[in-house]
């Protein structure tokens, strides 16, 4: 209480507390996201500790004053469980430090082999610039896609037993603990392309914050379809063991490997509803826009499917309509898991 936790042993009263919030008690020596859950839950006063049996005291008779408060939705609630959420899943994500430095050292190491090496575009000569233009953008297209949505798929895994239990007894409500999860995981997940995708851009001589903006776009769609993935199986062993072969279809779909035209019947309209499509679109339009004297494959590129505006209009409302799916079909699952 007020910030003093006891090293040895446990809090003081802090079984009857864990009792009295409808909290479940720590199986081991209090760990230190437990305690943080717990403290953040107790009255701050012990004037308010007192007062519990009073009649007239908001505390009383508070066996089910939680499962009350959570029961309706207040925008104070809400508020005040998403900082404790965000503050929990940010402490937690920062502990390993490995992994982020990993991600990290991973995408420099990349990114400058990528730049210097592979679409050192200003040396090029005019034909092996247009090439190389467009398979930069193809690779960051396509690996964009990939790190968001594979980043996500493991996000709801790592702690479930714990949502299971806070969620069915009512100790948080579903919303700020699925934002959350999203928020911090993005932000990671942004880590390995918004350090390796400037570095690229600027070791090329291409690129603008017009990219990077479509760059974002395309990893909130791609996030938000692996956490829908994620969503709707029961371990992440499932989840990646199936993504691959919805990944890779998508991804053949950016405009380079085939021509839309060329495939039979309906499949060509798959195009429009292609995340890595859209964003590769938005990349060639920018880059070449005002550019005359172009070559009939870039022309094509340029005057073909739809408009910069468009295909951002589309990635946009893509990922309001998987983050909402995902979050329906994750609230039902963690439902039955409760029910059982």
């Amino acid at each position: 209480r007020r910030g003093k936790l006891h090293t040895l042993g446990h809090p003081v009263d802090v079984y009857g507390h864990l009792l009295h919030w409808a909290c479940p008690a720590p199986n081991t020596q209090t760990p230190a996201d437990h305690l943080f859950r717990i403290l953040c839950q107790l009255p701050e006063k012990q004037e308010e500790l007192q007062a519990q049996g009073t009649p007239d005291s908001p505390y009383a008779d508070t066996s089910n004053s939680l499962n009350q408060l959570n029961n309706k939705f207040t925008i104070s609630a809400f508020l005040y469980q998403s900082k404790v959420l965000l503050s929990r899943t940010i402490l937690c994500s920062l502990r390993n430090k490995k992994y982020l430095f990993a991600k990290m050292g991973h995408a420099l190491f990349v990114s400058f082999i990528t730049g210097m090496f592979m679409y050192n575009i200003p040396s090029k000569k005019p034909h092996q610039i247009e090439t190389n233009v467009i398979g930069c953008y193809r690779t960051i297209t396509m690996a964009t896609f990939g790190s968001f949505s594979y980043g996500a798929i493991s996000i709801l895994f790592s702690d479930r037993k714990i949502l299971v239990k806070e969620y069915g007894s009512n100790y948080y409500t579903f919303l700020p603990y699925f934002i959350s999860k999203i928020v911090v995981d993005f932000a990671i997940t942004c880590m390995h392309p918004f350090v390796g995708t400037p570095i690229i851009f600027y070791l090329s001589g291409i690129g603008s914050v017009a990219h990077l903006l479509g760059c974002l776009l395309l990893g909130a769609a791609g996030h938000s379809l692996g956490v829908l993935v994620a969503s709707l199986v029961d371990t992440s062993e499932i989840a990646l063991a199936i993504f691959p072969a919805m990944s890779y279809f998508i991804n053949m779909l950016t405009g380079t490997d085939i021509d839309p035209e060329s495939i039979i019947g309906v499949l060509a309209y798959l195009q429009y509803i292609s995340p890595p499509r859209h964003a590769y679109n938005i990349m060639i339009k920018l880059h070449y826009r005002g550019v005359e004297s172009l070559t009939p494959r870039i022309q094509g590129l340029v005057d073909g499917f739809v408009s910069i505006y468009a295909s951002m209009a589309v990635l946009f409302v893509m990922y309001v309509v998987l983050i909402t799916a995902a979050a329906y079909c994750l609230k039902r699952k963690v439902l039955k898991l409760t029910d059982g």
